[in-house]
């Protein structure tokens, strides 16, 4: 049973990835979370009830339908924490507290999608003493030109060497946080965020 379950889930997929992504009229089905009002979202989210839990299960799945099926789109995330999306969501559903969910994910997809890893790399892991995130070589690419475009003698080469934490640490002195050295997210945040 499990096994034809599961042979069933892959042609659905499958088939997801070669249909049009919604009717003629620009509509599709929301299932699941997705149709919960963004206010019964952020209350959930800090309350920190099983309903927070499961619509960011359900946020996750629709970010690997968005990578599975969206031309040019290896990852839609290219550097965002989880955390750091889960704030952004609140953040957008506060603003829209009427919005269905589904589509105050549309929406955060739309920002992300510019800055989206389009074809497969392999994650570099970044480690600075007890802290460690992996990040995609273009990614660290783009850090480094931030940084070199703010004057730091950096070389643009993908690599998280000692040149790219020092340059990390001086910009995030200058930007008045924690200067560790090491790219977390509100570093890339800030670095990288041009908008």
């Amino acid at each position: 049973m499990r096994g034809a379950l599961s042979s069933v889930l892959v042609a659905v997929v499958a088939s997801v990835t070669t249909a049009s992504a919604e009717d003629t009229e620009g509509r599709y089905a929301v299932k699941g979370s997705g149709q919960m009002p963004c206010a019964e979202f952020t209350r959930a989210l800090a309350d920190r009830t099983e309903a927070a839990t499961q619509a960011l299960s359900w946020l996750a799945g629709y970010l690997t339908a968005i990578n599975a099926s969206e031309d040019a789109t290896f990852d839609i995330v290219s550097w965002q924490s989880e955390g750091m999306i889960a704030q952004a969501l609140d953040a957008r559903c506060k603003a829209n507290p009427d919005e269905p969910l589904a589509k105050a994910v549309e929406a955060m997809v739309a920002i992300m999608r510019p800055d989206r890893i389009a074809i497969q790399e392999t994650p570099i892991e970044v480690k600075l003493g007890q802290r460690k995130r992996v990040l995609y070589p273009s990614v660290i690419t783009r850090m480094q030109s931030a940084l070199k475009t703010a004057g730091a003698d950096v070389d643009v080469n993908g690599e998280f060497d000692e040149a790219t934490e020092r340059a990390l640490r001086d910009f995030q002195r200058n930007a008045s946080l924690a200067a560790t050295g090491f790219p977390d997210s509100i570093t890339l945040f800030r670095l990288l965020n041009t908008n």
